[in-house]
């Protein structure tokens, strides 16, 4: 329909096929329509230098191909691991943060911010709510993405805070982007990966005039690390100078990839564990 309106002379695709996550997409490759160029964009365009490294190492660590360079240009930013095992003392803590970093920067208001949340799950931890009651404790205006009714409408205020599930957070962005209960999320993507399995293993017997169980099991482990992957790299790349992540547990699957970044690179990586909140004087910004 594009093609027709515009003509695809008039058209520039940018795909976005390194955080693709769903199993439908829009095929643009169609072979009576001549493609002029392909351009592949590999240095970030919004997170700065430090915050880039260090989540691109992140990518390492897990073993999949990540093909984003850190930005010379753009230098600064912080990647900063809260830990905290009650999750109401984590959010607002994580919020003192957000709210540190906003005063600390001329021009950045509450709506530059993003606050990311798992959905709650049956017997799972409601950050919904925790958030609104943090929120509504502190007197702070909101933008509640994850309820029906706000997101019909835009952010129309200066001083609304912006909250998104993860699920819903790709193509946001903020200058200081806090992804609480990261962890979580993570297990739970895991467990439950977004793949359609049958096809994959249907897709195998088809290419292959034998294959083993054990090749079929290789196959479904690789696509369900890769979806969950692809998953967690969407949070991890919102920010533009400041990311933290919220760890229920440090000792969790997401928690080790972490260490593995942090003893790899000492500095790059800030941890702050229970007790050791820092005010703002500690954090140099007094």
């Amino acid at each position: 329909m594009v093609y027709k309106l515009v003509g695809p002379d008039r058209v520039v695709v940018a795909d976005g096929v390194d955080q693709f996550v769903s199993q439908n997409r829009c095929k643009w490759d169609i072979n009576n329509i001549p493609i002029n160029r392909r351009h592949t964009m590999r240095t970030s365009l919004r997170t700065r230098a430090a915050t880039c490294q260090t989540v691109s190492e992140i990518a390492r660590q897990l073993g999949i191909e990540w093909d984003i360079d850190a930005n010379k240009e753009i230098p600064g930013g912080r990647f900063t691991v809260l830990i905290e095992p009650n999750a109401s003392t984590a959010v607002e803590l994580g919020l003192k943060i957000v709210e540190q970093d906003q005063r600390s920067a001329d021009d950045i208001k509450a709506i530059d911010q993003l606050i990311c949340l798992p959905a709650p799950k049956a017997n799972t931890i409601n950050f919904e709510v925790l958030f609104d009651k943090a929120t509504s404790d502190a007197d702070r205006d909101s933008w509640r993405g994850f309820d029906e009714d706000d997101r019909r409408i835009y952010p129309l205020r200066e001083g609304q805070l912006r909250a998104i599930r993860y699920d819903s957070c790709r193509g946001m962005e903020g200058w200081t982007t806090l992804c609480l209960g990261l962890d979580t999320f993570y297990d739970r993507r895991i467990e439950s990966p977004d793949i359609d399995e049958v096809y994959l293993v249907t897709s195998l017997k088809a290419s292959k005039e034998k294959y083993s169980d054990a090749e079929i099991a290789e196959k479904l482990k690789l696509a369900r690390k890769e979806s969950a992957f692809n998953w967690l790299m969407i949070p991890l790349t919102r920010s533009i100078d400041h990311l933290v992540v919220h760890l229920l547990h440090e000792n969790s699957e997401l928690g080790k990839i972490l260490k593995l970044v942090s003893d790899k690179y000492p500095g790059q990586i800030e941890w702050i564990r229970p007790g050791a909140f820092p005010d703002a004087e500690q954090r140099g910004e007094a």
